[in-house]
């Protein structure tokens, strides 16, 4: 009896472990895709028009479509080529910082923690 109820707990906690994996997976879709809908469709005059380079801090990894989204948006916005520097950082705990300029959009769960003042 004893075996079969260590066999149930060590079932749900596989379990959880799985759902929680694909719940952060899915959190961190959203939190990039959110990002960089917000850079494609953001005002022009928001960004120096003659700026060539920009930042995007993530935590995990940054596709290469990701980072083509964001120096195509870029590009259209400024008529200029703009270079990506792609820089990892564990502290945002998830999700992507795009920086251009004097222009951040931070789409990170450590920002969105603060904001919701669950995270100091």
């Amino acid at each position: 009896m004893f075996a079969a109820f260590l066999k149930i707990l060590l079932l749900q906690a596989v379990i959880i472990s799985v759902i929680i994996f694909f719940l952060k997976k899915s959190l961190q879709r959203q939190l990039v895709e959110s990002a960089i809908y917000k850079l494609e469709t953001l005002n022009p005059q928001a960004l120096v028009v003659d700026m060539t380079e920009g930042t995007v801090i993530f935590y995990k990894t940054l596709s290469v479509s990701d980072k083509l989204r964001i120096q195509n948006a870029l590009s259209k916005k400024t008529g200029r080529t703009v270079n990506i520097n792609p820089l990892q950082d564990k502290t945002i705990k998830g999700g992507i910082i795009i920086k251009v300029g004097g222009l951040a959009i931070d789409h990170s769960l450590a920002s969105r923690l603060k904001e919701s003042g669950l995270a100091r």
